[in-house]
């Protein structure tokens, strides 16, 4: 840890809170007093000492809601996750990658994401594998299960493994956290391009 790194520290009332290294105080080998990290709260200004257990690196230098996959964070750790996730929210963006699994976050609102215009540029997107990955979106992960479904049904070879047709998606989450309306999304996607017609996307 360095004078001006920029951290996360503990909070009682915001769970956790920014600020910066502005002094370090090693520790007495014949006191009892332990190293501290002298942070000034972004906040508030209030100057605070704490163990370097307590001190987490913050992402230097860049916004962490362009991260739509939190697996590109330089330091992934709780306070990061939670300060991409409401950035992007802030943002109008629901939905994060961490690798292959999808956060979403409830908006309480209506968003303009879930139209067949919507579907078809995903279900296009799933089409063409050397196109560049759309932004995290329910659609993607409905997509992804049911072209390996495909695959599968099409008896493909991948790696020298016969990929089986069989898929799930997994949808958890606290009450009220949207479960119901994701599950619905999903199965009006999966209907959609699942339809024999491709004009069936267009009604």
């Amino acid at each position: 840890m360095e004078i001006d790194a920029l951290v996360w520290v503990p909070d009682f009332n915001d769970v956790w809170a920014s600020g910066k290294v502005v002094g370090l105080r090693q520790a007495e080998s014949s006191s009892t007093i332990d190293a501290r990290i002298e942070i000034c709260l972004d906040a508030s200004g209030q100057v605070v000492a704490l163990t370097p257990e307590e001190v987490l690196l913050r992402n230097p230098g860049r916004d962490d809601a362009e991260a739509d996959d939190l697996i590109r964070l330089p330091h992934l750790h709780e306070p990061s996750i939670l300060s991409a996730l409401v950035q992007r929210a802030t943002k109008g963006n629901v939905y994060t990658h961490t690798g292959p699994i999808l956060l979403a976050v409830n908006p309480y609102r209506k968003l303009p994401i879930y139209t067949v215009d919507y579907v078809n540029m995903y279900k296009a997107n799933g089409l063409d594998l050397s196109a560049k990955r759309l932004p995290p979106h329910l659609y993607s992960v409905a997509d992804e299960a049911f072209r390996a479904m495909l695959r599968g049904i099409e008896g493909r070879i991948i790696n020298g493994s016969t990929v089986t047709a069989n898929q799930s998606v997994l949808v958890s989450g606290e009450s009220g956290a949207g479960k119901t309306m994701s599950t619905r999304f999903i199965m009006q996607y999966l209907a959609l391009v699942g339809s024999a017609g491709e004009g069936a996307a267009q009604e």
